[in-house]
């Protein structure tokens, strides 16, 4: 896997300096996947246009994409219709949607709603991107190696 990184257009809003609303997103490729921080606020003011702009990355991408939840400060229920509408969009191309996220609260919220056993959450973008074998653990960390 290359470790270049550079900005995906598609998956640019303004940051902190040019905020427009409580969060942004920011976006750059691993080798052939695009990762797609989300930074900011997820909730009940945000699902519309962040929506938009999470599907437009979705459309621009060849097939694999990783949402990054790490950079987000707060996500509730609304943050989890924007991750399933992008899991969808990817399914229908037959894509793969990654998610990266280490906040406790955030993961307790996709495990109670039974997300995290379809998105299954990784701690970092690395572990997202590392190819999974047949018993379930990431290739280069089975047991018995």
């Amino acid at each position: 896997m290359s470790d270049r990184r550079h900005r995906h257009p598609a998956a640019v809003s303004p940051g902190p300096a040019g905020l427009t609303g409580r969060w942004w997103l920011c976006g750059y490729a691993v080798g052939d996947a695009t990762v797609l921080e989300l930074h900011g606020e997820f909730d009940l003011a945000s699902p519309l246009s962040a929506r938009g702009r999470v599907m437009a990355v979705m459309d621009a991408a060849e097939s694999a994409v990783l949402l990054d939840l790490r950079p987000a400060t707060f996500f509730d229920c609304s943050g989890l219709r924007l991750l399933l509408s992008a899991h969808q969009r990817l399914r229908t191309r037959s894509g793969r949607l990654w998610v990266v996220c280490d906040r406790v609260l955030t993961l307790r919220l996709l495990r109670v709603t039974g997300i995290a056993a379809v998105l299954r959450p990784a701690l970092t973008v690395a572990d997202a991107l590392t190819p999974v074998v047949a018993d379930g653990l990431p290739a280069g960390r089975r047991s018995g190696r």
